[in-house]
């Protein structure tokens, strides 16, 4: 729960900083985190081409076997995003119930849960948006090099023998040499009408899906993720994570941060202060989603 602060304590530009950077560190953010690989760029557009696999080993018996990469016409561009508010000087001064503050807080709030809208959007035009092999990113014909045709666009409701489905598909998917990525099932993504079933597949010890006791064999394996942005009732997705290999990418050239215009105690005094007596306050960050490894990424529709 974020703290409620009297208006004593920001009362300081330099505490509103402070509470600004408390506010977002306590804001969850947890798709974003679970689900993306962070990507420090330094233009406007970056180019992913190295997505594809990183080569195969080989026995080195006289020299060693150069392999090129595979190399994708593929980037991230990204955009510059604020939220600004302008609150009279006064108003702030005379806000004894403490109704101000909260909202200019807010702004750090709904500056830290935009990446996660943006995911979300990104998560339902899956099947519209372009990945890096440019195939739709959930699509039932990916091919890489090696790997053959490869289908991360299934069907079936949510339960255990789909779970078993996205278990296997990630353990078989291959990738771009012909080998299969052995990967393990870690999260799904589901709508806020199928958490409980998702829960009670995460989480019980007898399988939910059947009308016996039995043991349900993948409690505790996978993460569940409810996105309420997910408008579909019956569709949802299966992700697996591990280090370096995610199914989104977060580019950011500038982390989210706060800036203002004008002073609580108008030193130094600007234009709007002195005219309007005005003070403005600003989320501010340059950053966006960009799809990463399909292999890692299975929607279910029904």
């Amino acid at each position: 729960m974020i703290p409620i602060e009297s208006l004593a304590t920001v009362t300081q530009d330099k505490n509103l900083k402070v509470l600004f950077n408390k506010t977002f560190a306590l804001t969850d953010a947890r798709m974003q985190n679970a689900l993306s690989i962070p990507l420090k760029v330094d233009k406007l557009v970056t180019p992913l081409g190295w997505l594809g696999s990183a080569g195969t080993v080989n026995e080195w018996l006289d020299q060693k076997k150069i392999q090129s990469l595979n190399q994708y016409d593929y980037s991230i561009t990204v955009k510059e995003w604020e939220n600004t508010v302008g609150v009279k000087i006064d108003d702030i001064r005379r806000d004894g119930q403490g109704i101000i503050v909260p909202r200019i807080r807010e702004i750090s709030g709904r500056m830290k849960i935009h990446p996660e809208a943006l995911l979300s959007a990104l998560l339902i035009a899956g099947t519209s948006g372009l990945a890096y092999d440019g195939k739709a990113f959930f699509a039932n014909d990916h091919e890489s090099g090696l790997s053959g045709a490869q289908d991360n666009l299934l069907a079936g409701a949510l339960g255990s023998t789909t779970i078993g489905t996205a278990r296997k598909f990630f353990k078989k998917v291959k990738d771009d040499n012909g080998e299969p990525m052995g990967l393990p099932l870690t999260h799904i993504v589901v709508p806020s009408e199928l958490e409980e079933t998702a829960l009670k597949l995460a989480r019980s010890p007898y399988d939910p899906s059947g009308a016996t006791m039995a043991t349900n064999i993948y409690q505790g394996e996978f993460e569940v993720i409810v996105d309420y942005r997910l408008s579909d009732v019956d569709d949802w997705y299966a992700f697996s994570i591990s280090p370096g290999i995610a199914p989104f990418i977060y580019g950011w050239e500038i982390a989210p941060h706060m800036t203002q215009l004008g002073s609580l105690t108008r030193s130094p005094e600007t234009t709007e202060s002195f005219f309007h007596k005005k003070v403005y306050y600003s989320a501010e960050g340059n950053y966006n989603f960009q799809y990463g490894k399909w292999q890692t990424a299975v929607k279910f529709v029904n």
